[in-house]
């Protein structure tokens, strides 16, 4: 991120020039719906599309617009924003390389990515719907402080557990916990779950913004 750059809020394929809405939340629908269940993929490629891209008078079939979409999330869209940070300080830590495995989740993680924002730079991610921009929200998420619930949670999510002693027993298990507590690595149907009630609500919404042509 450069502060001489514009933020992207448009992208030119094959010559025309496609406006975007690319506001946090709305590439945080992109994200819940890409893996809704309750949707088929030629139902997600519309949906998204018209999400997406603002007013768009150009004539386009399934493929051109799964095209498009294709290029802005592969283009645009900074995808697993906080990992490369976390791999830095696994490997400062046990300096060597260790494999990449999954530390947040910026759907499940949304509550602890809420209060972050709201405990260290007094944002309101609600009252910022339809108005940050998705390179803003990476920043800032990506820069939140060490005292940040979201920053103290990816440190449990990555920490070791040493191994038991007698002298740090009580410490060992209470970082399994911790670690229980807020692990990723849950049944896919457990995980659905949690996320049913916003899948619900979601999939209506991009509907009803499908349908207004957005």
């Amino acid at each position: 991120m450069r502060l001489t750059d514009y933020l992207e809020d448009t992208i030119n394929i094959r010559g025309i020039e496609y406006k975007l809405d690319f506001t946090f939340d709305n590439i945080l629908r992109t994200y819940e719906l890409y893996d809704a269940e309750d949707a088929s993929d030629a139902e997600k490629i519309v949906i998204m599309f018209d999400n997406l891209v603002i007013n768009c008078e150009q004539p386009l079939d399934l493929e051109e617009k799964s095209m498009i979409i294709e290029k802005i999330l592969n283009e645009l869209v900074e995808k697993d924003t906080v990992k490369e940070q976390v791999q830095e300080e696994q490997e400062e830590e046990n300096q060597e390389e260790v494999p990449q495995k999954k530390t947040h989740d910026l759907v499940q993680d949304a509550d602890l990515i809420y209060a972050s924002f709201l405990y260290d730079y007094n944002i309101d991610l609600f009252e910022q719907q339809g108005k940050l921009h998705w390179k803003k929200f990476v920043a800032l998420l990506n820069n939140l402080s060490d005292d940040s619930i979201f920053k103290k949670v990816v440190h449990i999510r990555v920490k070791d557990i040493p191994k038991e002693t007698k002298h740090n027993r009580e410490e060992v298990r209470n970082l399994r916990k911790l670690k229980q507590l807020y692990s990723l690595e849950q049944k896919e149907e457990d995980a659905v779950k949690q996320i049913d009630f916003h899948m619900d609500s979601l999939a209506q919404s991009l509907k009803d913004s499908a349908k207004k042509g957005r």
